[in-house]
């Protein structure tokens, strides 16, 4: 008898946050940042054979009768659920792409060796079971190869603790003002007496729509103010100062890119640099290698790939340089070359270096007529010989 066997993310297994993930500012900045700047990249079709390059059709599998979106809106999901859980998934239906929220998707093994895994899919309410080779799946780190780690997961601590300072902050809000002290009474007061005091004083003076009013107090009450910022209170900003540095950190967005760093301009172009590097490339190589798997004909030569500007992503040296090499080996014209730089063109800006003339060196007289050769004096006619 056949063995299914269900497959829940590793290390933690199923792991909800106490909240919304993305009510996190660092983390919606974050996963924002990345998703938006995958699905703003062009995605092309190599067509080997013909040795061409074309848009990819991919847009026309995302359209039908039941859904209509557009081909940066599927990548911006497909990303977002990547980054986030570490799996993001989309249906392949003949000639349509569904994408699927994780909670409609689960991953199955077997003993089965021609399948060892499958997926069993909610859609349309009903439940499919759906095989490798018609499903578009991204996985983050894999531990088992079936499903990815979730940095949900792997971080929960991180994003708790991120959970809990913003609570705090808002009941610290909700339950002061610019009164911040203690009361003391000159007299000894019951315990009822006390209790209305302390409701009296609250409903007069505390939460942000009470802030700013002045304090009436009774006879022989006194108000005495305390510290505005506390070692409690520094401890905690310092506190969330690292746990955004932390949250960045697991998804490799550099602190300059969330506005929270103050950096200079050489060092913010060196982590935009690395960012794209070491964050956004893997994940584009990860989309790549899946849709051309799974899109295209089997034993086909061609690839689906994204179309990076890599001369746009150097620094401002290293472009400088690379145009300059690009016009003078007759790579690119100047016009080109003026073009990168937003600038207008200019005349004979369209001519490659190696299609002009050398230019010719200038005689004497200024013309273009070669000097006429003279014969050097001989020694024996100065000597009479």
């Amino acid at each position: 008898m056949t063995e299914i066997r269900y497959i829940q993310t590793p290390i933690f297994g199923t792991y909800t946050p106490q909240n919304n993930p993305e009510g996190i500012a660092t983390l919606y900045s974050c996963v924002r940042l990345i998703s938006n700047t995958i699905a703003s990249t062009q995605l092309i079709h190599i067509n080997n054979q013909k040795e061409e390059q074309t848009q990819s059709d991919i847009s026309r599998l995302l359209k039908s009768p039941q859904r209509d979106t557009t081909l940066y809106s599927w990548l911006n999901s497909m990303v977002r659920d990547y980054v986030l859980h570490g799996n993001s998934y989309s249906l392949i239906v003949e000639d349509e792409l569904i994408y699927l929220p994780n909670n409609q998707v689960q991953v199955f093994t077997t003993d089965i060796k021609e399948a060892p895994f499958h997926y069993q899919v909610s859609l349309y309410g009903e439940n499919f079971v759906i095989y490798p080779e018609e499903m578009i799946h991204l996985k983050n780190i894999s531990l088992d190869g079936y499903v990815g780690i979730s940095p949900l997961q792997l971080h929960r601590q991180t994003f708790d603790a991120s959970f809990s300072m913003q609570a705090y902050t808002a009941k610290f809000i909700e339950n002061t003002n610019t009164l911040s002290g203690v009361l003391k009474s000159q007299r000894k007061l019951t315990k009822e007496a006390l209790e209305d005091l302390r409701i009296g004083f609250n409903n007069r003076h505390q939460g942000s729509n009470n802030a700013g009013k002045t304090a009436i107090l009774p006879e022989g009450i006194d108000f005495h103010p305390l510290k505005p910022v506390s070692s409690a209170d520094l401890d905690f900003i310092n506190n969330f100062k690292l746990n955004k540095a932390q949250i960045a950190e697991i998804f490799q967005v550099p602190l300059s890119m969330l506005g929270t760093a103050d950096l200079s301009y050489n060092n913010a172009e060196s982590n935009a640099l690395n960012f794209q590097n070491f964050t956004i490339n893997p994940i584009l190589r990860n989309i790549e290698q899946e849709l051309t798997l799974k899109l295209l004909p089997e034993r086909s030569n061609d690839r689906i790939i994204f179309l990076v500007d890599t001369l746009s992503l150097a620094s401002s040296k290293e472009k400088a340089d690379s145009l300059s090499l690009l016009v003078n080996t007759g790579i690119f014209t100047p016009n080109e070359a003026r073009k990168k730089y937003g600038l207008t063109s200019h005349t004979e800006g369209d001519i490659l270096r190696s299609q002009k003339e050398p230019p010719r060196e200038p005689t004497p007289e200024g013309t273009n007529t070669p000097p006429s050769k003279v014969k050097p004096p001989s020694k024996r006619s100065k000597n009479g010989a």
